[in-house]
């Protein structure tokens, strides 16, 4: 069943289905009338979440995901990112590091 866009983006994810990049003029009826399969965008965000590392390093997040342990979380983000930065963990976006 196809499903009406209903975003306006700018940010990284614009280039999910059912996206349209914000520019100047936009046409809300073209908007509108772009169509696409429901489960394209769902499939998108689990690519995207199964390829994300432990932890919710965005404080918007945190306070979406409903009964994080806000201390537990701060040490798994920190222990993940400090892996990523020293090069322990590949990274999951972009070039991977020379280790």
């Amino acid at each position: 069943m196809p499903l009406a866009t209903a975003a306006v983006a700018a940010g990284w994810w614009k280039s999910f289905p059912g996206v349209t990049r914000f520019r100047e003029g936009l046409d809300l009826e073209a908007i509108a009338a772009d169509t696409f399969r429901h489960e394209t965008p769902k499939h998108t965000v689990g690519q995207l979440i199964a390829r994300c590392h432990p932890g919710v390093i965005e404080l918007l997040y945190s306070r979406m995901a409903g009964g994080l342990d806000e201390v537990e979380n701060a040490s798994v983000a920190a222990c993940g990112v400090l892996d990523l930065l020293e090069g322990r963990v590949p990274k999951t976006f972009g070039q991977q590091p020379n280790v």
